[in-house]
C-alpha cells in the first residue's frame, strides 16, 4: 500500500514538475534539456543582471539565464557538471559569483535538496554531495514522493502568482535608496 501511494503521489509530482513554465525548476529543466550557446549560472545577481535577449541581440548567439537566487558555488558547480554530461554543450558558461559565494556554508548543502528530482539521472554527480550526511541516500531517493515533494508546493505557488521570465531572466523593479 505504501509503495502504491508513493508511486501515485510521485507520478502526480513528476507531471507537475515536468509541466512547470516558470520558477527555478523550470529554469533548471530548460537549461539542462535545451541547447544554448551561452549559459549564465550563479545566484540572484546572475539571475537578475544578465538579460539573455540583450546578449542574443548583441552577440547573435542563443543565451539562457539559469541563475538561481540564494545559491552558492556548490550549486553552480553541480548544475554545470550536469549540463556538461549532455552531448550538446554550451560554447560559453558565464559563472557570476559574489565574494560570499566562494565560502562554504552549511546552508548551501541544505539547499542542494533542490537537485533531488534529478538524482537518478545524475546520480554519479549528485550522490557525493546530496549523500554527504546520509548512508541511505539511494534508499531515500527511491521514494518518488520524497524526491518531488518540494516541487509540488512550488508548482502550487506558481499557479497563484506566476512570474514571467525572459529566457530565465527576471528583472528587478524599484528604486535604490540613496
Amino acid at each position: 500500500v505504501f509503495i502504491a501511494i508513493d508511486f501515485a503521489i510521485g507520478s502526480v509530482g513528476q507531471q507537475l514538475f515536468d509541466s512547470q513554465k516558470s520558477g527555478k525548476y523550470a529554469r533548471m529543466n530548460t537549461m539542462l534539456n535545451s541547447s544554448h550557446e551561452i549559459v549564465v549560472l550563479g545566484s540572484s545577481r546572475a539571475h537578475r543582471h544578465y538579460h539573455p535577449g540583450i546578449i542574443k541581440t548583441e552577440l547573435g548567439v542563443s543565451c539562457y539565464n539559469a541563475g538561481v537566487p540564494g545559491q552558492g558555488i556548490i550549486f553552480s558547480s553541480l548544475i554545470q557538471q550536469m549540463k556538461l554530461t549532455h552531448e550538446v554543450k554550451p560554447d560559453l558558461i558565464i559563472l557570476d559569483l559574489e565574494n560570499i559565494a566562494l565560502f562554504e556554508f552549511e546552508q548551501h548543502y541544505d539547499r542542494i535538496s533542490d537537485f533531488s528530482p534529478y538524482y537518478w539521472e545524475y546520480r554519479d554527480i549528485l550522490k557525493p554531495i546530496i549523500g554527504k550526511n546520509s548512508q541511505f541516500i539511494d534508499l531515500q531517493m527511491a521514494f518518488k514522493s520524497l524526491r518531488l515533494n518540494s516541487t509540488i508546493l512550488l508548482f502550487l505557488k506558481q499557479i497563484t502568482g506566476r512570474i514571467k521570465d525572459s529566457m530565465g531572466y527576471i528583472p528587478l523593479y524599484g528604486k535604490m535608496a540613496s
